[in-house]
């Protein structure tokens, strides 16, 4: 199964608000444990969205450069038949 980044967060934020229900943490420690994993999510959002981006791109260059071996594959292709055959 692939994950998210939404699902993530939901994980991480189901997970924490588990294990800090189950403990005896303070308020204040609870808020601070919640603002790490906030951050954590947003890093990991980060680094999922980048690596979206960068895939993205090399889908691009990889579809364009495919795009130019068809089509000078295909006026080579072209050529070729085109030209008056040489009778000898």
């Amino acid at each position: 199964m692939d994950w998210t980044p939404n699902q993530v967060v939901r994980s991480l934020n189901s997970a924490t608000a588990s294990i800090l229900g189950q403990s005896d943490m303070s308020e204040n420690a609870t808020v601070h444990c919640f603002t790490f994993v906030r951050a954590l999510s947003s890093l990991l959002l980060e680094v999922w969205n980048s690596l979206l981006i960068k895939a993205f791109i090399v889908w691009k260059d990889i579809g364009r450069s495919m795009h130019c071996k068809i089509v000078v594959t295909f006026l080579a292709s072209v050529s070729a038949n085109s030209l008056p055959s040489m009778q000898q």
